[in-house]
């Protein structure tokens, strides 16, 4: 059963304006304990996210995840973090002459 939910992520702002959200406890299902079906946890489930931000160049995303995290920037794939590993890091960064983005 898909069933969408409005959550919050709580940014922090840093230094040079990066925000940042920093959680190794965090997952969906965490997030709506009612997604467990009754378990403790729940592994099963999907996280999407959907934000704006404006372009000026050099911008820098950068994600963690155990499991399969997939970061698309206008409409584009930008970040393949797919399959059940650990942790791992990857960053994706605009370039400022044609607006692409190198991971």
């Amino acid at each position: 059963m898909n069933v969408s939910q409005l959550f919050t992520i709580p940014f922090t702002k840093g230094v040079g304006g990066i925000s940042s959200y920093d959680n190794p406890a965090f997952s969906a299902s965490t997030a709506r304990a009612s997604a467990n079906e009754g378990r403790n946890h729940n592994f099963h489930f999907t996280f999407e996210l959907h934000t704006e931000f404006i372009y000026k160049g050099g911008e820098v995303f950068t994600f963690v995840g155990d499991d399969d995290v997939f970061t698309f920037i206008n409409k584009k794939l930008a970040i393949d973090l797919g399959g059940v590993h650990g942790a791992e890091t990857m960053s994706a960064t605009s370039t400022s002459r044609r607006r692409r983005w190198a991971s």
